[in-house]
């Protein structure tokens, strides 16, 4: 008899109940992990496990531990509220919210930090005036969102790019030696439309946590909004997660080629990333020339080959940019021979926010390797691709990883596996 191929769920999902039960726990912990800061009770006691002068080559992971207590709270969150938020449409006014604002998130997450030190120079700001600080805030998202406008306009014209790149990985490593499935048998994960939008408003919050976090430096406000050092630290972890969750969505969906692949997720972002590196050297100069100490202040703005303060001349101009186009800000051997800042490492010129983007990009790297090469192969370049980011990057790859995993769990209680009947 012929035999016919049907689809059964692999693993009965979790009750709305049980899912509901799970995550008001979770959000009530959390809610006591925030007010009663022991996210920061953990960064203190990381700091006793090694001496500062081994900590401070960690530079944005040193906050590990505190990140590492935010992820456990996530993860449930994540999980749990996609058996919760179900149904087929968002309402119209989250919808309309998510449509007007989510186009700008990544314009104000890549422009914000080098308008704010630039417009702060540009009127003399004091940190002290609530008029000076609105306009600051209010000047910086105009600005970066005109920006993002500008590169979303000119995006066809770094498509190409893209296509070239991943044509030249590919014959450097052909198609015949990578794997041809996506990450497990059956069909992709389905994302419900409604779950879909209440991720996206949650990227939208963390945004706008991001930019209320730089916007109360010392150098740009004396204001401080009530327990923002508690609760501005969830938007790194939330933003690592949610990349994970979002890439392995799109590698199931879609298992190009490994060089289409490392294209479109690393130099996909050229379209925002080369405009960003042209720009900020300009307001930097602009700016550093209107008042320096606004750019000293946390030495954000520094020459690459002199290791100080200030504008930095063609060569750490070039330096700098390539570095950055490319995503190598945070590689480990920089810090080991204190290139770049004091402390080693690249940032892309005043643009402190940048080295989210050269954590991410390693992670992608990793990612992409582990699902589509094939046997030996792998791990010698896996093993390349930890070396070369050391410590401080591998340190925050669980929060990567972690988002892979939810989806992983999600498509294991959710999607239909193929089972032969007669």
């Amino acid at each position: 008899m012929a035999q016919t191929e049907t689809y059964v769920a692999s693993r009965p999902p979790p009750s709305r109940v049980t899912a509901l039960s799970l995550l008001s726990l979770t959000v009530v912990g959390y809610g006591v992990f925030l007010a009663q800061g022991y996210g920061e009770d953990l960064y203190q006691w990381s700091k006793t496990l090694a001496p500062f002068s081994v900590r401070q080559y960690l530079d944005m992971s040193k906050r590990y531990a505190l990140q590492y207590g935010h992820l456990l709270f996530l993860l449930v969150i994540l999980f749990c509220s996609k058996y919760i938020i179900t149904g087929e449409t968002t309402p119209k006014p989250i919808a309309r919210f998510i449509a007007i604002l989510r186009p700008h998130s990544m314009p104000v997450f890549l422009f914000h930090v080098p308008f704010l030190y630039f417009f702060a120079a540009l009127w003399g700001h004091d940190p002290d005036n609530m008029g000076h600080l609105t306009a600051l805030a209010g000047a910086t998202l105009v600005a970066s969102v005109l920006a993002g406008q500008v590169c979303y306009a000119v995006k066809r014209h770094f498509d190409w790019l893209e296509v070239v790149v991943g044509r030249a990985l590919n014959r450097i490593y052909p198609e015949r030696h990578v794997l041809e499935r996506g990450v497990g048998s059956g069909e992709p994960l389905a994302m419900t439309r409604p779950y879909s939008d209440f991720v996206h408003v949650l990227q939208i919050l963390a945004m706008a946590t991001v930019f209320i976090g730089h916007l109360t430096y010392t150098e740009f406000s004396s204001w401080e909004p009530p327990g923002i050092s508690a609760w501005r630290r969830w938007a790194v972890p939330f933003f690592f997660i949610v990349s994970g969750y979002m890439a392995m969505m799109s590698y199931d969906r879609r298992p190009l080629p490994l060089g289409d692949m490392i294209s479109k997720r690393v130099f996909g972002m050229w379209f925002m990333v080369i405009p960003m590196l042209f720009l900020t050297p300009i307001l930097d100069n602009i700016g550093f020339a209107l008042s320096p100490a606004v750019y000293m202040e946390n030495e954000k703005f520094f020459d690459p080959v002199m290791g100080s303060g200030g504008p930095a001349d063609l060569t750490g101009f070039l330096i700098t940019f390539f570095n950055s186009a490319f995503f190598l800000n945070e590689v480990f051997v920089y810090k080991l021979a204190e290139f770049g800042t004091p402390i080693g490492g690249m940032r892309a010129f005043s643009n402190d926010a940048f080295w989210f983007l050269c954590y991410l990009v390693p992670y992608l790297l990793m990612l992409t390797v582990a699902l589509r090469v094939r046997g030996m192969p792998k791990y010698g370049i896996l093993a390349a691709l930890i070396l070369l980011s050391g410590p401080p990057i591998i340190l925050l790859a669980p929060l990567f990883f972690g988002g892979c995993f939810v989806y992983l769990l999600h498509r294991r209680f959710d999607t239909a596996a193929p089972k032969e009947t007669p």
